[in-house]
This record gives structure tokens, C-alpha cells and sequence, in this order.
């Protein structure tokens, strides 16, 4: 059990089976009853309208600390009390270490992390109803490991490839929550700005 995200604790992983199949966590959230938007579309929710990051790293670049909002639409015909959050690099070097810190969260309460510690419930402060937004914020810390891969640092060169949490999404088989993966790429998000 790894105390969570009320800004005194971090969220850390560990590693995913490279071969691990996508989860989907069935809830009635939305795209429940249906949900189908276009002609035989999936609805996929919440949309993520906007990403705000401002961080900064340490003198040694390996330490990246600041701040990152999330403006969501719940585009879906059903409110939403929880949304989840990918931290996908938490999954490098596994629960024992601290890749991606959130704390002071605003907007919702962080729940228990999943998939080790890569997924993140993020129970509202209120439920989102149906074509309304909604914002987060947080307090990130981004722990880099020496790793010549697509999160660490490896001769002079900085790499920040999934170092973000990140809205997952929702649609009509449940919520997909992918697992960190070292081979291949298994992430799954809306596009934003």
C-alpha cells in the first residue's frame, strides 16, 4: 500500500509485465446506457481541453518541480464524480522509487493508485455534470532516472517522454487504463492543447 497524493507522500510504481494487456475498469460514468455519439462513434470523455505546465529543473536536470493544471469537458450524456490519471513513468523503475510526485491537488481527492502506481483515481470535489468543465491542479515532481529510454537522462541528454500526468479516457467498454509498458507503446489519451 503506498500512501497517496495529500501532498506529504508520493505516488511511485512497479515495473508492468512488458506484455500486459490494457485494463478497463468498468464504472457507470460516462458513455453509460449507450453513449454512442456520431453514426457508430465511441463518446470518449472526458475531453481534455487544455494542459497548463509550468516546471522548472534542478542545476543537474534530472528534478523537474512545478505545477500543471487540467481543463476537462465531460462530453459524455452522464455526470462524473471520478476521472483517472495516467502517471506512466512511475512504471520505470516501479513503486519503490518516485518518478512522478503529485501533491496538492485542487478539484478532487486523490484515491489509491493501480497498475503499479501508473494509474490514479481522481475522485471531484463534485460531480462534472454532463457538458460542463471542470479544472485540476496539482503540484508535480518528475524524478529522472539514468536510462537511455524515453524518461531518464543518459549522456547529456534529457528525455521527458511520458512524464506527465495524463487524462485517461473513458468510452463505452469502461475506462482504459493502460499499463507502463518498456517495449512498444501502449498509451492511450486525447489529444489537447
Amino acid at each position: 500500500k503506498s500512501p497517496c497524493c495529500d501532498g506529504s507522500t508520493a505516488i511511485a510504481a512497479r515495473p508492468a509485465v512488458s506484455r500486459a494487456a490494457p485494463v478497463l475498469v468498468r464504472a457507470p460514468a460516462p458513455g453509460a446506457g449507450g453513449g454512442r455519439g456520431r453514426a457508430g462513434a465511441l463518446t470518449r470523455s472526458p475531453a481534455a481541453d487544455e494542459y497548463r505546465v509550468n516546471v522548472t529543473s534542478d542545476r543537474q536536470v534530472h528534478t523537474w518541480t512545478g505545477t500543471e493544471s487540467i481543463s476537462l469537458t465531460n462530453n459524455s450524456s452522464t455526470s462524473m464524480g471520478t476521472v483517472w490519471l495516467h502517471l506512466w513513468s512511475n512504471g520505470v523503475k516501479g513503486c519503490r522509487a518516485h518518478a512522478i510526485t503529485v501533491s496538492r491537488l485542487v478539484g478532487g481527492t486523490a484515491g489509491i493508485p493501480i497498475l503499479g502506481c501508473t494509474s490514479l483515481p481522481i475522485h471531484l470535489s463534485k460531480p462534472l455534470a454532463a457538458n460542463h468543465v471542470a479544472t485540476l491542479s496539482m503540484t508535480v515532481q518528475i524524478q529522472l532516472f539514468h536510462r537511455n529510454d524515453r524518461f531518464g537522462f543518459n549522456a547529456g541528454v534529457v528525455f521527458l517522454g511520458t512524464a506527465l500526468p495524463t487524462l485517461a479516457v473513458h468510452d463505452d467498454h469502461g475506462w482504459n487504463l493502460n499499463p507502463f509498458v518498456d517495449i512498444g507503446e501502449s498509451f492511450y489519451s486525447l489529444a489537447s492543447n
